[in-house]
């Protein structure tokens, strides 16, 4: 079947809806009535088959009966078998239930609007073909007594069916020349218009229905082995004990089981804290550096200057490689994170960092010069070397020079912290971890942070003023207004 949805035609004709299976109930396999000795009956038979029947038997189904042995164990470690009970709804009509079954033991009645169109016994499958279309289910699957089904996500079903060519044969045979690729892709493109055809998923508002959120697979997981092979009848009569269907009392676990599982557990435990703190991830944890008072590193020969009464902080960035719990730790704090970068690029990057600092530098000197109307040249500034890297330390050396050449006091007392990248013409422009420059002024009780233009947000004081800035002028007159 290749559209996903029912016409009145498909009921009025009885057209198979089920790949493989006539419409009319059939009595293959057929369960008794009594729920609980079946089910009692095949939790006994799972527990002395081996894992490897499963796939086995999988070969005897017609889904699976092409495929190879690697791809049936492959099949059957994607799957789950469950139990169900009796009335437990499968699959629902216009839904994007999106699950793929094949039923193990047990019966399941499809139902269109209500009305019965077939039944689907041992071996049969349904559920693929809204799957693979990511269309509406064309029918409503209900459970009759108790099932056993084996059952594939969707994920699982669509990688499998386009990696598994005799499961593709099985569950479409009706692809034709074109291939499959073009039969799902006409799959789809029916999917998508009986989504439109439907009055409460219209394009234009919300076109799918709650179909990407995640779903629950009904019934309950049956855990270890499981056998495929038809019930004899004896193992649904009496059991040992006296009373029909009564199975063996389920044994205990001893002391010794529980104490080495708990070992178990404890060493799990002690490797994932020892990997905790002695793996370092290839990650470096951006902190504050310690701020550092320009105005100490800064000397002016041949002229005399008069010192600021205030600081001008100059805030630097360290990155540190932590273990891998320092590094969840300084993530769950927001403290940012950069990958490492390999040996022979972080060595080029320091390189190149320190050219940065020795032209914001020169940057400095040239627009303080300019602010307080001296001649460049004549300036001789040398400035201490901390080694630090990078272009954001422009601005604030370059207030605090022009506040030693000018003679008015701009610090009058203050605690000013500043970032910024400076351009030949004194124009600021953005830097980087403003933020966690921010948490460098606010350690220092910063009365007031200068920033470039536009970053404002990026940094707080809690006690101080942020402020925006566009040149060196800027700054200097914000700082003789405010």
């Amino acid at each position: 079947m290749g559209t996903g949805v029912f016409t009145n035609d498909d009921v009025a004709s009885g057209r198979d809806i089920v790949a493989g299976h006539d419409s009319a109930p059939t009595t293959e396999t057929t369960v008794a009535p009594h729920g609980s000795r079946v089910r009692r009956a095949l939790r006994s038979v799972a527990n002395r088959r081996p894992r490897s029947e499963l796939y086995r038997q999988l070969a005897d189904l017609p889904a699976f009966a092409g495929c190879t042995g690697a791809e049936l164990r492959r099949i059957g470690r994607c799957g789950e078998v469950i139990e169900v009970s009796p009335g437990t709804v499968l699959l629902r009509e216009h839904r994007a239930d999106w699950w793929f079954y094949v039923v193990l033991a047990g019966q399941v009645r499809l139902t269109l609007r209500r009305r019965t169109v077939a039944s689907v016994s041992r071996g049969g499958h349904f559920g693929e073909v809204a799957v693979v279309g990511f269309g509406p289910q064309p029918a409503t699957a209900v459970a009759t007594g108790p099932c056993f089904l084996f059952v594939l996500g969707r994920r699982q079903l669509v990688t499998l069916v386009y990696d598994v060519p005799a499961l593709q044969r099985a569950l479409f045979p009706e692809a034709g020349e074109d291939g499959f690729r073009a039969y799902a892709r006409r799959l789809f493109e029916e999917g998508r218009t009986a989504w439109g055809r439907l009055p409460r998923y219209r394009p234009g508002a919300r076109s799918l229905p709650p179909s990407l959120l995640p779903l629950t697979l009904p019934g309950r997981r049956v855990r270890g082995p499981f056998s495929l092979a038809v019930l004899p009848p004896e193992a649904l009569r009496s059991a040992p004990g006296g009373r029909p269907g009564a199975g063996a009392p389920r044994p205990m676990l001893s002391r010794r089981a529980v104490g080495v599982a708990a070992a178990i557990a404890a060493l799990a435990a002690g490797a994932l804290a020892a990997f905790a703190f002695l793996y370092h991830p290839p990650v470096a944890v951006m902190e504050p550096g310690p701020p550092i008072d320009v105005v100490r590193d800064i000397t002016v020969r041949d002229r005399v200057v008069d010192r600021p009464t205030g600081r001008y902080l100059l805030m630097s960035v360290r990155s540190e490689r932590r273990t891998l719990a320092g590094t969840l730790v300084a993530a769950i704090r927001g403290a940012p994170t950069r990958p490492l970068l390999p040996t022979a690029a972080a060595r080029d990057q320091e390189t190149l960092g320190h050219e940065a600092f020795r032209d914001s530098e020169r940057m400095a000197v040239e627009a303080a010069a300019s602010a307080a109307g001296v001649d460049p040249g004549s300036l001789h500034v040398t400035i201490r070397d901390r080694g630090l890297i990078g272009p954001s330390a422009g601005l604030v050396y370059a207030l605090a020079l022009t506040d030693m050449l000018d003679r008015a006091d701009l610090a009058r007392g203050r605690v000013i912290a500043a970032t910024g990248e400076l351009d030949p013409s004194g124009r600021v422009w953005p830097v980087g971890f403003v933020a966690v420059k921010a948490g460098a002024a606010r350690s220092a009780h910063a009365a007031l942070l200068l920033v470039p233009r536009g970053e404002e947000s990026e940094a707080r004081l809690p006690r101080g003023e942020v402020r925006g800035v566009l040149s060196v002028t800027d700054a200097e007159r914000l700082l003789q207004s405010s």
